[in-house]
């Protein structure tokens, strides 16, 4: 299983690359909490192995905290490439999806988010400190719920299937790419 620090620099990664830009450690955890609650709705089981917390600036994956607490509000700089060969193609199309999704949010409407959130709001005890957030719950919680915009979820994993083999993207369908990926019949 993947560790939140994978997908941390994975994410780290696409931004930069994708947008030129790199992103903050509170933008990071918002993506992460989506990323791993969607996950959970929609297939079941966890992205990555760590907990998810809720503390008083909304859900936060304690390691991933500690990796990029360094560079406080400012965006951390890519220095790591991800390790792809970790992930599999469903998983890297899932957050590819996520980032583009959630990553057009400010930090800022990302902490909003999350601050509504069912889950936060059903976990997180003022003053408490290091509160879990059960897979259990938000698997109940977000139990189909993943909200796609069709078009650029057709957009985001075809472009996938384009970085694999750019012959084949070419002759497939959005249903073959689906089932490419593991998502239909």
């Amino acid at each position: 299983m993947l560790s939140a620090i994978d997908v941390s620099y994975y994410i780290i990664e696409q931004f930069v690359r994708s947008k030129g830009r790199s992103i903050s450690n509170l933008k990071l955890q918002k993506l992460l909490f989506y990323a791993q609650a969607h996950y959970l709705g929609l297939y079941g089981k966890s992205l990555f192995k760590e907990d998810i917390e809720a503390w008083k600036h909304g859900t936060v994956i304690n390691s991933v905290y500690h990796e990029f607490k360094r560079y406080g509000n400012k965006l951390i700089p890519f220095t790591k490439e991800s390790n792809q060969a970790l992930f599999t193609d469903e998983q890297l199309a899932f957050i590819d999806f996520i980032c583009d999704e959630y990553g057009k949010h400010s930090p800022k409407t990302l902490y909003k988010m999350v601050h509504d959130d069912k889950a936060y709001k059903r976990f997180y005890k003022d003053g408490k400190r290091r509160i879990v957030i059960p897979t259990s719950e938000l698997k109940k919680i977000y139990d189909g719920t993943v909200v796609i915009d069709e078009k650029k979820f057709e957009e985001s994993i075809l472009r996938d299937i384009k970085k694999l083999d750019k012959t084949k993207a070419k002759t497939f369908t959005f249903t073959e790419a689906l089932r490419h990926f593991g998502l239909a019949n």
